[in-house]
């Protein structure tokens, strides 16, 4: 009977090659040990792919020219308009992609042309956003919600008649790293939609998201805005988050940091041998660390050592994996990447 309470939210933060991957993969995996538990982890550089296969999962790849294992399709972000909250879902989501295009808000009567056009296409039989587009009667809503359309960029992801991913494993994988290369605009709108799917699915059972690389998706005003009310509402869902990042000084230019800090109440620190240098060492300072722990963190062993800060106190842990789980958790690289898909 767990509780995400015993758990909470969690920042990972660490440079690269000291063992991000290792961790998250083991947390995972761990975490599906409890009954009818479910992880949905956003990975980038398919860090993970090995992992969610040998657990017996899925991997989605996501980006707008399709996935080249097949199992990625189009979304359909306004295809469930069956509830007012639904509708007013959609309603926030074609407003963040309007301001994302225009840099500025929607007007009230913006506002409501949007939800008119919405109310509509509840009773149509096609809900895409080229029908979206024929729909609304603003022409500054209808000019940028075009870049969405199969007629430009993120057509081919996010104008779809249907969701082609059908996801049914209690372990799923997204991979985002060529999304993300996108920019802004067409990450924001097809994470926020992918997140909505993820947060419909929570029914009280057990649940872990993971977050990696998210100084992205996390470090722009339209996810600041919605970050804090955003973990509450999953904590109350019975879903904890792991944050994972090996940008430090992105973390730090975020103006996010407190945020965080505030919603999770636990740090994980990888082994970083220049952590006791200038310029890095006042990152480890502001998260409270005396110069005995930055010590810990700078001594630390790649890929087996982790410092944790949390309720129930500070220490370095061993994560012990053995041959077997590390043959698996460990693999990243594009050549044993090729290898294992030939073989799935």
């Amino acid at each position: 009977n767990l509780h995400v309470d015993d758990l909470g939210h969690t920042l990972v933060f660490g440079p690269t090659g000291a063992g991000k991957s290792v961790l998250l993969s083991t947390v995972a995996v761990q975490f599906l040990r409890y009954r009818e538990a479910t992880v949905v982890a956003f990975d980038k550089g398919r860090s993970m792919f090995a992992t969610v296969l040998a657990a017996g999962g899925q991997h989605f790849e996501i980006n707008p020219n399709g996935g080249d294992d097949g199992a990625s399709g189009m979304l359909c972000p306004l295809g469930d308009l069956s509830s007012e909250s639904d509708i007013a879902w959609a309603s926030e989501w074609v407003e963040s992609c309007y301001r994302l295009q225009s840099n500025a808000s929607c007007t009230p009567a913006q506002r409501s042309e949007i939800i008119r056009a919405l109310n509509l296409l509840r009773d149509a039989g096609s809900r895409s956003i080229t029908d979206f587009v024929s729909t609304v009667q603003d022409a500054d809503v209808r000019d940028a919600m075009r870049f969405y359309t199969l007629t430009h960029p993120m057509g081919p992801l996010l104008d779809g008649q249907s969701d082609q991913l059908y996801g049914s494993a209690n372990f799923q994988v997204f991979e985002i790293g060529e999304l993300m290369e996108m920019g802004e605009r067409a990450v924001i709108p097809t994470l926020l939609y992918l997140f909505r799917l993820f947060e419909k699915g929570l029914k009280g059972q057990p649940a872990l998201l993971v977050l990696d690389e998210a100084w992205v998706m996390l470090g722009h005003p339209v996810f600041r805005e919605k970050l804090r009310d955003w973990l509450k509402t999953l904590r109350k869902a019975n879903c904890a988050v792991v944050i994972a990042t090996q940008s430090l000084s992105d973390a730090q230019r975020s103006g996010m940091m407190d945020v965080l800090r505030e919603s999770c109440p636990r740090v994980i620190l990888l082994p970083n041998p220049e952590a006791a240098k200038d310029g890095i060492v006042e990152f480890y300072q502001q998260l409270g660390l005396n110069e005995t722990e930055i010590q810990l963190v700078r001594q630390a062993e790649r890929k087996r050592e982790y410092y944790v800060i949390g309720p129930e106190g500070r220490r370095l842990i061993d994560l012990a994996l053995g041959p077997v789980a590390r043959a698996f958790v460990t693999v990243s690289d594009k050549p044993s990447i090729e290898a294992i898909r030939s073989m799935a």
